[in-house]
């Protein structure tokens, strides 16, 4: 704004559209590209220009233009690569600048290396052994003369973004990001600097960490906040963190992101000397050849040819075994060998002369004799155990390291032993968990023998003893020992008891896991010494209950199925559906409790209580039930009831009937039910009141369902009588039963026994007595007149008797004379009572309500039933009765004792009937002519007053 400002002041009119303001800028240009001539002294290089924050640039030999530079003065690194080659120019950044030209020399040399090695006893030099370089996935091989050429390493600049694991993602000056390891990067800026010093004070210490306490060397057996309990070869002490360092402590694995530092590429190669019975002491971990190296060596240069010195003898070992053997005197031997040695190096000078050379990076390895064998056993009580064991050397030494022998038993062979041929001290360390050594506690090795080593471990058991409240808690429960959050065992506890294998020197702390229950107490981590075990160890821990554990279970009483549809409640909390084990940590209610199920159609039956107890598993068993009836009716035969299916049973409710499914009837209990039972010939005998069902009805005794029988009884009692002569026994024949006014007759069985019975309405059995008269002709019942009937079954036998008891009836004129075929008719008087229970008499019954009586013509004798009226007529053509006109009563006395006949005399007396007869029309007019019949009298055509004789018999007859 103020350019535009400034412009328009400088104008000599006022801005307008047609006169606009104009600012006037200027554009400066410089160039962007320099010549860069470059002279190599390898052909086979290639050459890369690497520019920070920019692609790398290639590069090829002689002048060429270098195009974007981003400013007037650009410095970048100039890289030849050749494989086996180091780079001794230039070894700085170059510096470009805008339109120039620059000359560039580039000087490469061989990168050889010459490893040569050594007795670490003598120095001497060992000539057979053979060096093995292995870097890149490339083997080679090298000797005390023939050297090995490797590619060095070279470093570029980069920025660290984050940790992956054991590794780095860093970012390169070139913009590509890429993972490398931690032993690829340097650094020398100050930040580097003070993480080579030590680690920081914000690190973080671990259990079992080997530390180091100024020059005291320990192990970190507890935590607690800054101060760490050390235990030290001399003893245990408390040590504060700040006086701490770690004992193999490598910064580069704790580098913080956003750190400058270098990356290498290539270089790194694992040496390793061969060489059967000795081990190497140097270049134990990977060698990184930097280019530095080789640069100090300088370029190529003229052999240094020495003269041969015939005075120098070789050891006897460096000749040929092949050669000196050949010669048996001493001196010859040694002539050949000096001989053999002076050609050797006469060959050597030979093929350098007039050569230039890069002389070797020299290396020496030292070399010890370290090998031996161990016929190694471990048991525990005689048992085999496969644990891991470890010798350690007495004198710590970088040179000797520890033999890590593991699970391996038996001979061992080409074990690396420390000593260098004399009898070493190796400490006895045996790694598995719970497991400690007894003996031995040292050995003693030797270079080139098999020494027997039998190590002998006891178990670290510390036995746990649980409880709750001070008693011993019973249940199950898992103890466990952990250390530094991992769990080192874990261990079932019975009954509060079991035995916890533990790790000594080692700290931990005992974790409870038991159902229901915490642990209160033994919460901090403590460290057994291996001594302690041979004392015995024991750790009481306290618990306490925080739940209590429901096995919900509701299942049906009848069937024993689930019912997962039920509601469940206990000790007021609503359990809802749940099944199963439930965990209420809610301890408000407990001992004696309600616990209760709801279902539609079911009820609970008992136990109705339970009783909760802190932190054990209480089985919470409900029974439902559905309160079912099945009804049935049955009938009492010979004293047992027996199934009567033709009955139809039904169960009311409020004189409602109660639907059934398949004869089985749903009922509420405490509720009022009426059973109705009906058959044909039969009534209810039993249930007839009504009935409340009460759950108490329906227990485990009972079947599934409750089944009710309702006995029926017959309406129809029966008995079996049989008629018999009074004096004889013998049974009558046709003798004529009348039961309750029904008679019955017929022949009579062989037994003489015969069935009677009565349909009786209303009348309660099983037993009923009802009259019951027999006639015979000339017989009259001397026994009971009632018999015994019964409906259940069982029929009583009842005998009736009777003795010989008939009537001669004697018909007499009014002279005593008997008259001639007179009709007696005897009938029950209708004088009698008017109400009087009267058996049936002859083959006719008589109505007892009848008003006039009803005669029978009697056979030769007639049948009478004592203490009864009876009305006598005697029917004749011409005579009349005169006599015996009152109601006869009969009885047993009036039918003697002997012969049990009874006379009685009617006298008779004749008797003359007229008429007055007159046959007229309907119009009163006489017919003559009309024969008249009377009865059994024709009259004819005779008119008037006519004499009919006696007895209504006519006297004179019409004539034809």
């Amino acid at each position: 704004r103020e350019q535009f400002w400034e412009a328009s002041r400088q104008m000599e009119a006022p801005p307008s559209s047609s006169s606009p303001v104009v600012v006037s800028l200027d554009l400066v240009l410089e160039p962007s590209t320099c010549q860069v001539e470059l002279e190599v002294n390898n052909d086979d290089c290639s050459l890369t220009l690497e520019r920070s924050g920019l692609p790398d640039l290639s590069l090829q030999r002689g002048s060429q233009v270098v195009e974007g530079l981003p400013s007037s003065s650009v410095s970048s690194t100039l890289r030849a690569s050749l494989k086996g080659h180091a780079q001794l120019k230039p070894l700085g950044p170059i510096t470009l600048v805008a339109a120039q030209r620059h000359a560039v020399s580039i000087e490469m040399r061989p990168a050889t290396v010459l490893c040569k090695c050594i007795d670490a006893r003598t120095g001497a030099e060992l000539v057979h052994a053979r060096v093995r370089y292995e870097g890149g996935g490339d083997v080679r091989y090298g000797g005390r003369r023939s050297p090995v050429v490797v590619d060095p390493a070279h470093y570029r600049g980069c920025i660290i973004e984050e940790r992956v694991g054991d590794a780095y993602r860093i970012l390169r000056d070139d913009g590509e990001s890429v993972i490398v390891d931690a032993d690829r990067l340097r650094g020398s800026s100050p930040e580097w600097t003070a993480l080579e010093q030590g680690p920081p004070l914000n690190y973080v210490y671990e259990v079992n960490q080997h530390v180091w306490n100024g020059k005291r060397h320990g192990t970190i057996a507890s935590i607690k906040d800054t101060t760490y309990r050390v235990e030290f070869e001399d003893g245990a002490a408390d040590v504060d963190a700040s006086r701490l360092r770690p004992l193999n402590y490598d910064f580069r694995r704790h580098l913080p992101p956003g750190l400058r530092c270098e990356v290498r590429t290539g270089g790194s190669y694992q040496i390793t000397a061969e060489l059967k019975g000795w081990r190497q002491l140097d270049y134990t971990s990977p060698h990184v050849f930097e280019n530095e190296a080789f640069v100090a060596l300088g370029g190529p240069v003229k052999p240094d040819i020495q003269e041969w010195d015939a005075s120098v003898v070789t050891p006897l070992s460096t000749s040929s075994k092949s050669l000196w053997t050949r010669f048996l005197k001493p001196d010859l031997g040694r002539a050949l060998r000096t001989w053999h040695l002076g050609a050797e190096a006469t060959r050597e000078a030979r093929a350098q002369d007039g050569k230039l050379i890069a002389p070797p990076l020299r290396l020496a390895m030292r070399l010890v004799p370290g090998v031996g064998s161990v016929d190694l056993s471990v048991t525990c009580d005689h048992v085999d155990v496969d644990a891991d064991i470890s010798l350690i050397p007495v004198q710590e030494s970088k040179a000797d390291p520890s033999i890590v022998l593991g699970e391996r038993r038996g001979i061992i062979n080409n074990l690396e032993v420390a000593g260098a041929g004399e009898p070493a001290l190796y400490k006895v360390r045996a790694k598995k968990f719970g497991y400690r050594v007894m003996e031995p506690s040292t050995i003693s090795l030797k270079a080139g023998a098999c020494t027997a080593v039998s190590v002998q471990l006891a178990r670290c058991l510390a036995n746990v003893n649980l409880n709750v409240s001070g008693k011993p808690f019973v249940g199950d429960a898992i103890v466990r020992v952990v250390s530094n959050e991992v769990v080192l065992a874990s261990v079932e506890a019975r009954d509060g008891k079991c035995a916890v294998p533990v790790d000594p020197r080692v700290a931990s702390k005992l974790v409870v896991d038991a159902d229901r229950h915490e642990q209160i107490s033994a919460l901090n981590n403590v460290t057994w010494a291996p001594s302690d075990f041979e004392k015995g160890v024991t750790v009481d821990i306290a618990l306490r209950a925080i739940a209590v554990t429901l096995d919900v279970s509701v299942v049906d009483a009848a069937s024993r199925k689930e019912l997962p549809a039920a509601d469940v409640r206990v000790g007021g909390i609503d359990l809802g559906k749940r099944r199963g084990f439930v965990e209420l940590s809610d301890l408000s209610q407990t001992g004696l409790v309600r616990m209760a199920a709801s279902l539609q159609g079911y009820h609970m039956l008992p136990p109705y209580n339970v009783e909760l107890l802190p932190g054990s598993i209480v089985n919470v068993a409900l029974r439902l039930r559905r309160f079912e009836v099945v009804l049935n009716a049955a009938k009492r035969k010979h004293g047992s009831l027996q199934k009567l299916a033709s009955a139809e049973v039904a169960l009311y409710h409020n004189g409602e009937k109660v639907m059934n499914k398949d004869g089985v009837y749903g009922i509420e209990p405490n509720q009022s039910y009426a059973i109705i039972a009906r058959a044909e010939g039969h009534r209810q005998a039993s249930l007839t009141d009504s009935i409340i069902f009460s759950p108490q009805h329906f227990d485990d005794g009972l079947g599934d369902r409750l089944e009710l029988t309702v006995e029926l009884e017959s309406e129809l009692f029966e008995a079996l009588v049989r008629v018999v002569d009074d004096e004889t026994g013998a049974p009558l024949d046709g003798a004529i039963i009348q039961l309750d006014g029904f008679e019955t007759s017929g022949p009579s069985p062989p037994t003489g026994w015969r069935r009677i019975g009565k349909k009786l309405e209303g009348v309660a059995g099983p037993a009923a007595f009802l009259p019951c008269v027999a006639a015979a002709p000339r017989r009259v019942q001397t026994s009971t007149a009632r018999v015994e009937l019964r409906n259940d079954g069982v029929v009583p036998c009842t005998t009736l008797r009777l003795r010989r008891a008939s009537i001669a009836v004697r018909v007499l004129d009014d002279e005593g004379r008997a008259v001639q075929d007179p009709v007696v008719q005897v009938g029950l008087s209708s004088k009698a009572p008017e109400e009087v229970s009267t058996p049936r008499v002859g083959t006719m019954a008589l109505d007892r309500r009848r008003p006039a009586p009803q005669y029978v013509r009697p056979r030769n004798e007639v049948l009478v039933v004592l203490d009864h009226f009876y009305d006598v007529r005697v029917v004749h053509e011409q005579m009349r009765q005169r006599d015996l006109l009152d109601p006869q009563r009969f009885e047993v006395m009036d039918f003697g004792r002997r012969s049990g006949d009874a006379a009685l005399s009617i006298r008779m007396e004749p008797y003359r009937c007229a008429v007055d007869l007159k046959v007229v029309d309907a119009f009163g007019d006489d017919l003559p002519r009309a024969r008249v019949r009377l009865g059994d009298h024709d009259l004819g055509t005779r008119r008037g007053v006519l004499d009919l004789g006696p007895n209504g018999a006519v006297s004179s007859p019409e004539e034809e």
